[in-house]
C-alpha cells in the first residue's frame, strides 16, 4: 500500500479529507462493502408490530382501532404499504398521544391553543419587571386539559370566548359548554365523592362566566362550588391537597364580591392561617418613605387602627413592587404576590362591603375606596385585561362631585389618577374625570407630571403599573387646560 503525505500544518479541505478516507479504506478493508440496515424500513416494521395509538374521536376513533387490528392480523403484508396506512399529521403530537379523553378531529388545533393560552402568564404585562419568571406547566388546571373530559370542554369554551369573535366560534363555545354541563351533571347524579377535578371544572365554569361579564350566572356555579367544598370537609381539607385550588377559590370569591358589592363568602382566617398560603413579607412603616401621608398622625387617627393597618399593608405591597421593578430587590414570587393582594382584598371587604353605606368619616371612605380600586385593578381576567367595575366607578364619581378641602384634596387626586390608570375603562368617563382632575390640580398648584407624581407617591402607588394610564390622563388634562385658556382669552 502506497504512502501519501498529508500536510497537517495547513487547513484540511474537502479534497484532503477524500484522500484520507480513500487511504483508510485500503488494506484489510479493500474491496469490502459495508451494508447498514435501512432506518426507514426499521421504522415501517416497528409501525406494523405496534398498534396505532390515537386519540378516540367522534368521527375517527373506531376506524383507527379497526385499522390497527387489521395490521396485527396480517403479518405477511408487504411493508412497502405501511406509509400509506399510517399517516400521522406533521406537527400534530396530539394524534399520537394516549390520552384518557376524547379529542375531536376539528378540535386538535384549538387544543394546542388552549394549552398555550393556559400556560401563558396571568399577570398584567406592566408587572413583568417586578415578578419573577415562572411556568405554570405543573398547574393542576393545565394538566386537567389532558386528563378530564369535562375540564377539557370547559377550557376550550373559555379560550374561544377570550380569543375568537365569530358566529362559528360562538357555536363551538356552546357545543363545548353543553358537553361540560352534561358530564358534570352525570357525575353529580352518581352521588360520588366530589373530586378535585370536579371542583376545578365548576371553578372554571364560574371563571368563564366572569370572563363574559355574567356574574349573576357565575355566582350560581360559585355557590355550588362552595357546597361541594363543604362535602369534602371544608376548604382547609381541599387546600391541604391542592393549595392552587384553594387560592383560586379565594380569588374568585373576592372577584365576585367586588363585582356584586357584597361581603366575601369565605372565612379569611382560614386563608391567613394556612401554611400553604404563604404570602409576601410586607415591610413595616419604618422601612418605607417618610414622606408618605401615613406618617401624618392626623391621617392615621382619622383612618382608625383597623383601616390604618390595611393601608400600611397596601403601601408596603406597593413599595415591594416598585423596588423589584427598579432592580433594588429580588423579583417577587407571582404566587405569593397573588395571595397577598387576594388576602388584602378580603380584609378590605370584610372591613366594609361596597353595598353598605359607610358610617365613617370622609377620609376613611376615600381611603377605603382607593385601596379597593387598587385591588380591583390587579384582578385581571384570563385575557390579562381589567374589566370595569361599575360599582367602584360610580362610587368614585360620587366622591368627585363632593366638595373638597385641604385635607381631602390630595386624596381625591390620588383616587382620580388611580381610577384612570386602573378601573375606568370607558372613555366616556372623561366627560367628568378630566374637568375634575384639572380643577383639583389647579387647587394644588400642580403644573407638570413630575410634580403630580410627587403627590401620588405619598399614597399606595405602583410606578410601572400605573405610569402609562396616569401620564395619559395628565396629557388629556393638559390639553383640556390649553383649550380652557384659549377660550378664556379675550378676542
Amino acid at each position: 500500500m502506497e504512502l501519501v503525505f498529508i500536510n497537517n500544518n495547513n487547513g484540511i479541505d474537502n479534497n484532503t479529507r477524500s484522500v484520507i478516507r480513500r487511504q483508510a479504506a485500503k488494506g484489510q478493508n479493500l474491496g469490502r462493502k459495508i451494508t447498514r440496515p435501512s432506518r426507514v424500513k426499521a421504522l415501517e416494521r416497528q409501525a406494523l408490530l405496534k398498534p396505532v395509538v390515537a386519540i378516540k374521536s367522534k368521527n375517527g376513533s373506531t376506524e383507527a382501532h379497526q385499522e390497527s387490528r387489521k395490521v396485527d392480523c396480517s403479518p405477511q403484508r408487504d411493508t412497502e404499504d405501511a406509509p400509506s396506512r399510517v399517516e400521522p399529521m406533521v406537527g400534530d403530537t396530539v394524534s399520537v398521544l394516549s390520552l384518557p379523553i376524547e379529542v375531536a378531529q376539528e378540535d386538535r388545533v384549538l387544543m394546542y391553543e388552549a394549552v398555550a393560552f393556559m400556560n401563558s402568564p396571568r399577570c398584567l404585562p406592566s408587572l413583568a419587571k417586578a415578578l419573577a419568571e415562572g411556568s405554570v406547566g405543573h398547574s393542576i388546571f393545565l394538566q386537567l386539559i389532558f386528563t378530564d373530559q369535562a375540564y377539557y370542554h370547559c377550557a376550550l369554551a373559555t379560550v374561544l370566548a377570550c380569543t375568537k369573535v365569530s358566529p362559528q366560534a360562538s357555536l363551538s363555545t356552546v357545543r363545548h359548554l353543553t358537553q361540560a354541563f352534561r358530564l358534570i351533571n352525570e357525575r353529580i347524579s352518581r352521588d360520588e365523592r366530589v373530586s378535585n377535578s370536579t371542583i376545578a371544572v365548576v371553578m372554571s365554569l364560574s371563571t368563564y362566566e366572569s370572563t363574559r361579564g355574567r356574574y349573576d350566572h357565575g355566582m350560581i356555579h360559585l355557590s355550588g362550588l362552595f357546597r361541594m367544598v363543604e362535602t369534602r370537609g371544608g376548604l382547609d381539607c381541599v387546600g391541604s391537597e391542592e393549595p392552587e385550588l384553594m387560592q383560586k377559590i379565594y380569588r374568585a370569591d373576592l372577584d365576585y364580591a367586588l363585582r356584586l358589592g357584597s361581603t366575601p363568602k369565605l372565612n379569611i382566617m382560614l386563608f391567613e392561617n394556612a401554611k400553604a398560603m404563604e404570602r409576601l413579607d410586607i415591610p413595616s412603616s419604618r422601612e418605607r418613605n417618610s414622606h408618605s401621608i401615613a406618617s401624618s398622625l392626623q391621617f392615621r387617627d382619622q383612618l382608625g387602627s383597623e383601616l390604618c393597618a390595611l393601608w400600611e399593608s397596601a403601601a408596603g405591597l406597593s413599595m415591594l413592587v416598585n423596588e423589584a421593578s427598579a432592580g433594588e430587590r429580588a423579583k417577587l414570587s407571582k404566587v405569593q404576590f397573588l395571595r397577598t393582594y387576594v388576602w388584602l382584598g378580603h380584609r378590605l371587604l370584610n372591613y366594609a362591603p361596597l353595598n353598605e353605606s359607610f358610617s365613617h368619616n370622609r377620609v376613611q371612605n376615600m381611603a377605603h375606596l382607593g385601596l379597593l380600586m387598587l385591588i380591583s385593578s390587579l384582578l385581571c381576567g384570563l385575557d390579562r385585561r381589567v374589566a370595569e367595575n361599575s360599582i367602584l366607578s360610580q362610587l368614585l364619581r360620587n366622591e368627585a362631585h363632593l366638595e373638597t378641602n385641604d385635607e381631602t384634596r390630595e386624596l381625591l387626586l390620588w383616587l382620580l389618577f388611580l381610577g384612570a390608570a386602573g378601573i375606568l375603562q370607558d372613555p366616556r368617563h372623561d366627560i367628568w374625570l378630566i374637568p375634575k382632575t384639572w380643577e383639583t390640580m389647579q387647587a394644588l398648584g400642580l403644573n407638570n407630571w413630575e410634580a403630580t407624581k410627587q403627590v401620588l407617591f405619598k399614597f399606595p402607588w405602583m410606578n410601572d403599573f400605573y405610569e402609562r394610564g396616569g401620564s395619559a390622563l395628565f396629557s388629556r388634562v393638559a390639553f383640556y387646560q390649553g383649550v380652557q385658556s384659549s377660550i378664556s382669552k379675550p378676542l
